[in-house]
């Protein structure tokens, strides 16, 4: 997983298409605090791959980004930040057509640090 911003990421979705077939574009901007090694290298490989991503909403459920059924566009920008008091962040830009917005997800998320419950909390280590 990565650590993203709260405060400066942002899931959203919009129809699209015409009448009776229209989809969901999925958006979502994921800015993570840093551009370090772990960053620059989830940033090429996000870039050449068709992903599917998992986020925490306001209200601590998780929405999927992303589909079987359609290719995921994502890019990643770098900002190295500027002078004493600049900031860096990697920012990640998603688009995914799927065929509701954002659906949620309810199983458990297995990460390095211990599975993530549907509810939101933590096990294991």
């Amino acid at each position: 997983f990565i650590v993203i911003l709260a405060d400066k990421s942002q899931l959203t979705s919009e129809a699209q298409g015409e009448v009776p077939s229209q989809t969901q574009l999925n958006k979502l901007t994921a800015v993570h605090p840093g551009v370090g090694p772990d960053a620059t290298a989830a940033a090429a490989y996000i870039n050449n791959n068709d992903n599917v991503y998992i986020v925490e909403d306001m209200k601590g459920r998780y929405r999927v980004v992303g589909s079987d059924k359609w290719e995921t566009k994502s890019t990643v920008a770098q900002d190295n930040g500027q002078g004493s008091t600049g900031t860096t962040s990697t920012t990640i830009s998603v688009e995914a057509t799927d065929e509701v917005p954002a659906p949620f997800y309810e199983g458990d998320i297995v990460t390095e640090e211990g599975v993530i419950s549907a509810a939101g909390e933590v096990e294991g280590d």
